[in-house]
């Protein structure tokens, strides 16, 4: 019995028994599990990743044929954009000019206009201290007469009152 223990414990030790076991328990996943249906779904998903990455390359290389086809005419595009921005910023510095043009005019006139109310205002001023001097000195030429000739007086107060007398018989 012994003997029997040795080649056990000898069996047990060495690679030979454990690849035994190894391929046991291969076998009995393989009875247990259906490996060739497993095997054959990974290779049906390979497969269709394969299948799925070639139409996604067949994609792309007509993506990028239609890319350069589209950018073989971008030049000519960009050169119309930039005559046609070109065009429109002309027009639109015209249009500013011009606008800016009649914004001085209108601003000139407007000037004008305050320049010449200002002057008639200041010559109606003139016109209304110059009366008011004239008044005065009118008032002081009177008073200077009347002081020197009492006769003037006298006259001046009879003329008055006629004059009173005619406005109230109208």
């Amino acid at each position: 019995m012994e003997i029997l223990k040795e080649i056990l414990d000898y069996i047990a030790g060495t690679n030979l028994f454990n690849f035994v076991i190894f391929l046991i328990i291969i076998a009995f996943v393989y009875v247990r599990k259906d490996v060739k249906s497993v095997i054959a779904k990974a290779k049906s998903d390979i497969d269709a990743t394969i299948n799925a990455s070639t139409e996604a390359k067949d994609n792309s290389v007509i993506s990028l044929k239609n890319m350069e086809q589209s950018l073989s005419h971008i030049e000519d595009e960009v050169e119309k954009i930039l005559k046609k921005s070109e065009e429109n910023a002309t027009l639109v510095g015209k249009k500013i000019l011009e606008e800016a043009h009649n914004s001085a005019i209108s601003i000139q006139n407007g000037a004008m206009k305050a320049i010449e109310n200002h002057r008639n205002s200041l010559r109606t001023e003139l016109i209304r201290r110059a009366s008011a001097a004239s008044v005065e000195l009118a008032k002081a030429q009177i008073i200077s007469e009347l002081q020197t000739n009492e006769t003037l007086h006298d006259k001046l107060i009879d003329e008055s009152v006629e004059q009173l007398e005619g406005v109230m018989s109208v």
